[in-house]
Protein backbone atom coordinates (compact mmCIF):
# COMPACT_ATOMS: atom_id res chain seq x y z
CA UNK A 1 0.00 0.00 0.00
CA UNK A 2 2.43 2.46 -0.72
CA UNK A 3 1.40 6.54 -0.23
CA UNK A 4 -1.61 4.79 1.94
CA UNK A 5 0.72 5.46 5.05
CA UNK A 6 1.35 9.00 4.97
CA UNK A 7 -2.28 9.95 3.33
CA UNK A 8 -3.29 8.66 6.50
CA UNK A 9 -1.21 10.41 8.81
CA UNK A 10 -2.16 13.95 6.90
CA UNK A 11 -5.23 13.56 7.11
CA UNK A 12 -5.00 12.73 10.92
CA UNK A 13 -2.75 15.64 11.18
CA UNK A 14 -5.14 17.88 9.56
CA UNK A 15 -8.25 17.23 11.70
CA UNK A 16 -6.38 16.13 15.19
CA UNK A 17 -6.33 19.17 17.89
CA UNK A 18 -3.01 20.81 17.61
CA UNK A 19 -2.09 19.90 21.01
CA UNK A 20 -2.55 16.14 20.16
CA UNK A 21 -0.56 16.88 16.68
CA UNK A 22 2.50 17.99 18.81
CA UNK A 23 2.73 15.23 20.78
CA UNK A 24 2.72 12.52 18.19
CA UNK A 25 5.19 9.62 18.60
CA UNK A 26 4.80 7.27 15.98
CA UNK A 27 2.08 5.61 13.78
CA UNK A 28 1.53 2.37 12.28
CA UNK A 29 -1.14 1.08 9.28
CA UNK A 30 -2.63 -2.35 9.16
CA UNK A 31 -2.24 -3.21 5.59
CA UNK A 32 -4.97 -5.09 5.46
CA UNK A 33 -7.75 -3.09 6.54
CA UNK A 34 -5.70 0.37 6.37
CA UNK A 35 -6.50 1.07 10.15
CA UNK A 36 -4.46 3.82 11.32
CA UNK A 37 -2.89 3.64 15.21
CA UNK A 38 -1.50 6.59 16.07
CA UNK A 39 0.93 6.51 19.72
CA UNK A 40 1.26 9.80 21.55
CA UNK A 41 3.25 11.27 24.40
CA UNK A 42 1.20 11.84 27.32
CA UNK A 43 -1.06 15.04 27.64
CA UNK A 44 0.46 18.27 30.31
CA UNK A 45 -1.96 17.00 32.82
CA UNK A 46 -0.33 13.73 33.83
CA UNK A 47 3.41 13.64 34.48
CA UNK A 48 5.87 11.29 33.08
CA UNK A 49 6.97 9.33 36.06
CA UNK A 50 3.05 8.60 36.23
CA UNK A 51 1.97 5.81 38.57
CA UNK A 52 0.94 2.74 36.59
CA UNK A 53 -2.34 2.36 38.59
CA UNK A 54 -3.30 6.13 37.67
CA UNK A 55 -3.07 5.49 34.33
CA UNK A 56 -5.83 2.45 34.57
CA UNK A 57 -7.97 4.36 36.61
CA UNK A 58 -7.76 6.67 33.71
CA UNK A 59 -8.98 4.62 30.95
CA UNK A 60 -11.85 3.49 33.38
CA UNK A 61 -12.86 7.18 33.05
CA UNK A 62 -12.31 7.87 29.48
CA UNK A 63 -15.21 10.44 27.37
CA UNK A 64 -18.55 9.13 26.69
CA UNK A 65 -18.37 10.49 23.11
CA UNK A 66 -15.79 10.88 20.70
CA UNK A 67 -12.30 9.35 19.77
CA UNK A 68 -11.29 7.17 22.90
CA UNK A 69 -7.60 8.01 23.86
CA UNK A 70 -6.51 4.78 25.86
CA UNK A 71 -3.16 4.76 27.87
CA UNK A 72 -0.46 2.13 27.34
CA UNK A 73 3.26 1.73 27.68
CA UNK A 74 4.47 2.17 24.22
CA UNK A 75 6.41 -0.86 23.01
CA UNK A 76 8.90 0.92 21.21
CA UNK A 77 9.82 3.55 23.50
CA UNK A 78 8.95 2.12 26.80
CA UNK A 79 7.07 5.26 27.37
CA UNK A 80 3.72 5.72 29.03
CA UNK A 81 1.10 7.14 25.78
CA UNK A 82 -1.96 7.56 24.53
CA UNK A 83 -3.00 5.11 21.95
CA UNK A 84 -5.64 6.11 19.43
CA UNK A 85 -7.02 3.72 16.40
CA UNK A 86 -8.74 5.25 13.61
CA UNK A 87 -10.24 2.87 10.66
CA UNK A 88 -10.11 3.70 7.53
CA UNK A 89 -13.37 4.67 6.70
CA UNK A 90 -13.06 7.77 9.66
CA UNK A 91 -9.73 8.98 8.42
CA UNK A 92 -11.00 8.82 4.64
CA UNK A 93 -13.64 11.52 5.61
CA UNK A 94 -11.14 13.85 7.57
CA UNK A 95 -14.36 16.36 8.12
CA UNK A 96 -16.06 13.81 9.74
CA UNK A 97 -13.07 12.77 11.57
CA UNK A 98 -12.63 16.61 12.58
CA UNK A 99 -15.91 17.11 13.78
CA UNK A 100 -15.65 14.07 15.92
CA UNK A 101 -13.29 15.38 18.14
CA UNK A 102 -14.50 19.42 18.23
CA UNK A 103 -18.25 18.38 18.29
CA UNK A 104 -18.84 14.68 19.23
CA UNK A 105 -22.13 15.41 20.70
CA UNK A 106 -23.00 15.61 17.65
CA UNK A 107 -22.96 12.00 16.70
CA UNK A 108 -25.44 9.41 17.76
CA UNK A 109 -26.36 9.01 21.53
CA UNK A 110 -24.33 6.60 23.60
CA UNK A 111 -28.54 4.75 24.50
CA UNK A 112 -28.54 4.60 20.96
CA UNK A 113 -25.36 3.60 20.30
CA UNK A 114 -25.97 0.55 22.07
CA UNK A 115 -29.33 -0.34 21.35
CA UNK A 116 -28.29 -3.21 19.39
CA UNK A 117 -26.09 -4.60 21.92
CA UNK A 118 -29.19 -4.60 24.11
CA UNK A 119 -30.91 -6.55 21.53
CA UNK A 120 -28.48 -8.90 21.38
CA UNK A 121 -28.07 -9.74 24.39
CA UNK A 122 -30.90 -9.03 25.83
CA UNK A 123 -30.46 -6.05 28.24
CA UNK A 124 -33.18 -3.97 29.73
CA UNK A 125 -33.41 -0.42 28.88
CA UNK A 126 -32.72 0.70 32.44
CA UNK A 127 -29.74 -1.03 32.65
CA UNK A 128 -26.48 0.86 31.50
CA UNK A 129 -23.67 -1.98 33.00
CA UNK A 130 -24.26 -5.59 32.13
CA UNK A 131 -22.36 -8.46 33.55
CA UNK A 132 -23.27 -11.54 32.39
CA UNK A 133 -20.79 -14.99 31.42
CA UNK A 134 -19.25 -17.14 33.94
CA UNK A 135 -18.84 -15.46 37.35
CA UNK A 136 -20.15 -12.53 35.99
CA UNK A 137 -16.56 -12.09 34.00
CA UNK A 138 -18.06 -9.86 31.14
CA UNK A 139 -19.42 -7.01 31.73
CA UNK A 140 -21.11 -4.61 28.91
CA UNK A 141 -20.86 -0.64 29.43
CA UNK A 142 -23.63 0.76 27.61
CA UNK A 143 -23.67 4.02 28.89
CA UNK A 144 -21.19 5.64 26.37
CA UNK A 145 -20.28 5.69 23.03
CA UNK A 146 -18.58 3.69 21.97
CA UNK A 147 -19.91 1.14 24.11
CA UNK A 148 -17.22 -1.04 25.85
CA UNK A 149 -17.09 -4.86 26.40
CA UNK A 150 -14.91 -5.83 29.30
CA UNK A 151 -13.42 -9.09 31.02
CA UNK A 152 -12.26 -9.25 34.24
CA UNK A 153 -8.06 -10.44 34.34
CA UNK A 154 -8.70 -12.31 37.65
CA UNK A 155 -12.51 -14.35 37.60
CA UNK A 156 -14.90 -12.76 40.82
CA UNK A 157 -11.93 -9.58 41.28
CA UNK A 158 -10.49 -12.09 43.37
CA UNK A 159 -6.29 -12.12 44.43
CA UNK A 160 -4.76 -15.39 42.43
CA UNK A 161 -2.40 -16.60 45.62
CA UNK A 162 -2.60 -16.61 49.10
CA UNK A 163 -1.14 -13.70 51.37
CA UNK A 164 -0.20 -10.17 50.53
CA UNK A 165 1.26 -9.15 47.24
CA UNK A 166 3.80 -6.40 47.88
CA UNK A 167 2.89 -3.05 46.09
CA UNK A 168 5.97 -3.08 44.19
CA UNK A 169 4.87 -6.02 42.68
CA UNK A 170 1.33 -5.09 41.93
CA UNK A 171 3.30 -1.65 40.35
CA UNK A 172 4.90 -4.19 37.74
CA UNK A 173 2.23 -6.05 36.87
CA UNK A 174 0.28 -2.81 36.27
CA UNK A 175 3.18 -1.53 34.04
CA UNK A 176 3.11 -5.12 32.28
CA UNK A 177 -0.64 -5.07 31.50
CA UNK A 178 -0.36 -1.43 29.94
CA UNK A 179 2.94 -3.13 27.66
CA UNK A 180 0.54 -6.11 26.68
CA UNK A 181 -2.16 -3.79 25.51
CA UNK A 182 0.42 -1.66 23.53
CA UNK A 183 1.40 -5.17 21.52
CA UNK A 184 -2.06 -6.57 21.36
CA UNK A 185 -3.01 -6.64 18.02
CA UNK A 186 -7.12 -5.89 16.62
CA UNK A 187 -9.63 -5.45 18.16
CA UNK A 188 -6.88 -3.56 20.16
CA UNK A 189 -7.81 -3.63 23.93
CA UNK A 190 -6.82 -2.21 26.65
CA UNK A 191 -6.50 -2.46 30.28
CA UNK A 192 -8.92 -0.05 32.85
CA UNK A 193 -9.32 -0.14 36.70
CA UNK A 194 -13.23 1.19 37.86
CA UNK A 195 -12.74 -0.64 41.22
CA UNK A 196 -10.56 -0.17 44.12
CA UNK A 197 -8.33 -3.43 44.36
CA UNK A 198 -6.14 -4.04 41.84
CA UNK A 199 -7.59 -7.62 41.45
CA UNK A 200 -10.51 -6.09 39.86
CA UNK A 201 -8.82 -4.70 36.33
CA UNK A 202 -10.08 -5.74 33.25
CA UNK A 203 -9.47 -6.07 29.51
CA UNK A 204 -11.73 -4.19 27.90
CA UNK A 205 -12.62 -3.77 23.92
CA UNK A 206 -14.40 -0.55 22.00
CA UNK A 207 -17.51 -2.57 20.36
CA UNK A 208 -18.96 -1.33 16.67
CA UNK A 209 -21.74 0.71 16.19
CA UNK A 210 -23.71 -2.02 14.64
CA UNK A 211 -21.94 -5.24 15.89
CA UNK A 212 -23.56 -8.39 14.08
CA UNK A 213 -24.09 -11.66 16.65
CA UNK A 214 -20.53 -13.26 15.32
CA UNK A 215 -18.64 -10.27 15.77
CA UNK A 216 -19.88 -10.14 19.65
CA UNK A 217 -18.91 -13.65 20.16
CA UNK A 218 -15.13 -13.33 18.32
CA UNK A 219 -14.57 -10.44 20.74
CA UNK A 220 -15.97 -12.25 23.85
CA UNK A 221 -13.16 -15.19 22.97
CA UNK A 222 -10.36 -12.62 21.79
CA UNK A 223 -11.46 -10.99 25.43
CA UNK A 224 -11.21 -13.79 27.78
CA UNK A 225 -8.22 -15.63 25.25
CA UNK A 226 -6.28 -12.44 26.69
CA UNK A 227 -7.55 -11.96 30.04
CA UNK A 228 -6.27 -15.49 30.68
CA UNK A 229 -3.25 -15.17 29.40
CA UNK A 230 -2.58 -11.80 31.56
CA UNK A 231 -3.83 -13.91 34.70
CA UNK A 232 -1.30 -16.65 33.94
CA UNK A 233 1.45 -14.19 33.22
CA UNK A 234 0.75 -11.40 36.70
CA UNK A 235 0.10 -15.05 38.85
CA UNK A 236 3.46 -16.44 37.94
CA UNK A 237 5.05 -12.84 38.87
CA UNK A 238 3.18 -12.64 41.94
CA UNK A 239 4.59 -16.45 43.16
CA UNK A 240 8.04 -16.14 41.73
CA UNK A 241 10.11 -14.49 44.11
CA UNK A 242 12.67 -11.86 42.64
CA UNK A 243 16.38 -11.51 43.69
CA UNK A 244 16.14 -8.05 44.98
CA UNK A 245 13.14 -9.75 47.61
CA UNK A 246 15.55 -12.44 48.42
CA UNK A 247 18.28 -10.06 49.36
CA UNK A 248 16.28 -8.08 51.49
CA UNK A 249 14.59 -11.29 53.00
CA UNK A 250 18.39 -12.43 53.92
CA UNK A 251 19.43 -8.93 55.29
CA UNK A 252 16.68 -8.91 57.59
CA UNK A 253 17.26 -12.49 59.08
Amino acid sequence: MPGIQERAEKAFQKACPADLSGRILRTTLDAADGTLVVYAFLPSDVSEDVDPFRLLRRNAMLPDAGIMTPMVLDAESGRPAGRIVISYELWADAEKLKTLWQQPASFEKPREAGSELRLLKGVPDDVSQYRYGRSGRYTLLLDRRPSLLAARVFPGGLAPVVGEVPVERLRRAAWMLLARSSVTPKPCPFHMLRGESFFQVERAVAMPSSPARETVKVFELELIRGAEEDRVILTTLFQTPVPWERDQKATKD
